[in-house]
Order: structure tokens, then sequence, then C-alpha cells
């Protein structure tokens, strides 16, 4: 018994003076200016990041330039847009929340908008070599059945480096006006 309780006064001395240590680290680091930022940084979760070379692939900045340079004068081109970005997920009757879940990580590569009043006009996804893992099909599947539900037309150019520019301005353009859906032209 004697044992038991010479323990417990140990381990109580030992959290009193690991308290002590404690309080006075503190009190010193706080006098030490280069110590904000330990203190701040530990205190919560603490991740590391770094600048990327390039903000989009080598295959979406060449789409980009060619984007740029064929609509710009009349439409504004954003890259790397969400879903969230032009798309309403609070629709009267359902869960927003749940809804805004559903598409919070979802992107496309680019959205064109009118210049006149930035409505959306075409979400462009370009289907470049990581689109064939099985990971990004079913992603791509739901982010189409998205776009559809939603009749936000939605464009997906594959082997844009072995098509002419050319074939890639007239798809985009076909689509604008409305004429090009899901890889046939409509009859007019």
């Amino acid at each position: 018994m004697e044992n038991l309780i010479t323990s417990i006064y140990i381990l109580l001395g030992a959290g009193v003076l690991l308290a002590a240590l404690k309080s006075i680290l503190v009190r010193w680091l706080r006098n030490h200016p280069s110590a904000d930022a330990f203190i701040n940084d530990r205190s919560a979760n603490h991740y590391v990041y770094s600048k990327r070379a390039r903000s989009m692939t080598r295959s979406e900045a060449d789409l980009y330039q060619l984007l740029m340079h064929n609509f710009a004068e009349k439409y504004n081109i954003f890259p790397q847009q969400h879903l969230s970005v032009f798309l309403n997920h609070t629709l009267a009757g359902q869960n927003w929340q749940g809804a805004l879940s559903h598409i919070q990580r979802k992107s496309v590569d680019f959205l064109l908008c009118s210049k006149m009043d930035m409505r959306p006009l075409l979400a462009i996804e370009l289907d470049d070599p990581s689109h064939e893992r099985e990971d990004r099909r079913e992603r791509d599947d739901v982010v189409e059945q998205i776009c559809e539900q939603a009749k936000m037309p939605l464009l997906r150019l594959s082997d844009v480096y072995h098509r002419t520019p050319e074939s890639i301005v007239s798809e985009v353009s076909e689509t604008l006006a409305g004429k090009y859906v899901a890889g046939s032209f409509k009859n007019n």
C-alpha cells in the first residue's frame, strides 16, 4: 500500500513539475518575437504548402491559349471552375447542403460566360490521359449527368494534340451556337 501511495505522490509531483516547466517555457517564448510563429503554427493543425510549377497542365494551357485567341473578344473564359460557381444547388425542395456536398470538389477545365451579363454558356472538359483512370471516368460521368440535368452545355474534348486547332475552334463554336451536342451535330 505504501508503494502505491509513494507512486501517486511521485506522479503528482511529476505532473506539477511539468505544468510549471510548461508555464515557464510559454512565458519565455512569449517574450521572444521569433517564437510567435512557432507558438501560432504549432497551436493548430499545421500544414506545409509549396507553389506549383504551373497552375494547369501543358495541354490545359495550350487549350486555354487557343480559346483566348479565338473567343476572348466575345466571351469571358475562366479556367478550372468549380461546379458550384455556375450551378445553383439551392433549389426549393432539396437539401441544399447535400446538393452542395455532391458538387463541391468537382470542377470543369474551362467555363465560357457572356461578356454582357456573366451568364454561364459552356463548360469544357479536356479529356487528357488522366481521364482514362477508372475513378476519373466515374467522376466525369457524374459531372456530365449533373450538367445535363441542369441544362448546362458541357463539351468534352479529347485527343486535342491529334486535332487541328481549327477543328477544336469549330466544335466550340458549334456548341456555343447550340448546333453540336454530345458528339454529333443537330440537323437544322
